[in-house]
């Protein structure tokens, strides 16, 4: 249905759309898409001037379709929406720094696996964002995070089968913390319980 009504939709609801698509998990073929982002490209300065929407948007389009950030095709749209992030810089609330972070992190991660090329996982975030972005992703999993009782169950079935854990343990550089650390056959795994 959205996609019928699409070209009527304001900025915030073709993003909204998009962030709901992609936090649900379902994905959309490339035609799809491809009407989205012709609307993301119509109403791109007005999404841009919306702080939430906009991280809401590159967040999406990150989860929906990683690839999607080295398309060259979407590219000056890409970067006008990233360029657009600095001017917001004041606007940001905390999940929006998150998921600016999350978007250039995959980007980054995506990077190299098709260049060979480390990035910084901060590459697409603006200069004056950064400090603030990387300060409120730790702060949503500090070093000491609660343990759940849950979480200590899942740990000691796995310490059972005679793998050695360690629990909330920050991994991503810091970007991520892992619930639950193994090993298994020499491959780290990563055990997420409650979230």
């Amino acid at each position: 249905r959205a996609m019928e009504v699409i070209q009527s939709f304001r900025p915030q609801e073709v993003s909204n759309t998009l962030w709901g698509h992609a936090t649900l998990g379902y994905p959309l073929d490339s035609a799809t898409l491809e009407e989205y982002l012709n609307a993301v490209h119509q109403r791109a300065c007005c999404v841009a001037n919306q702080a939430q929407p906009l991280a809401n948007l590159l967040w999406a389009l990150t989860v929906l379709d990683p690839c999607l950030i080295c398309d060259p095709s979407i590219g000056p749209l890409l970067k006008l929406l990233w360029d657009k992030c600095a001017d917001l810089a004041d606007d940001f609330t905390g999940i929006g720094l998150v998921q600016l972070l999350y978007a250039s992190a995959s980007h980054a991660l995506i990077s190299e696996r098709i260049d060979n090329v480390r990035r910084p996982l901060d590459v697409l975030v603006p200069e004056n964002l950064r400090d603030a972005a990387w300060k409120r992703c730790h702060a949503s999993h500090p070093d000491g995070s609660k343990v759940s009782y849950l979480q200590e169950q899942v740990r000691d079935s796995v310490i059972s089968l005679g793998l050695a854990c360690d629990m909330e343990v920050q991994v991503v550089d810091g970007l991520l913390s892992a619930d639950i650390l193994t090993t298994w056959h020499n491959i780290p795994v990563i055990i997420e319980v409650d979230g």
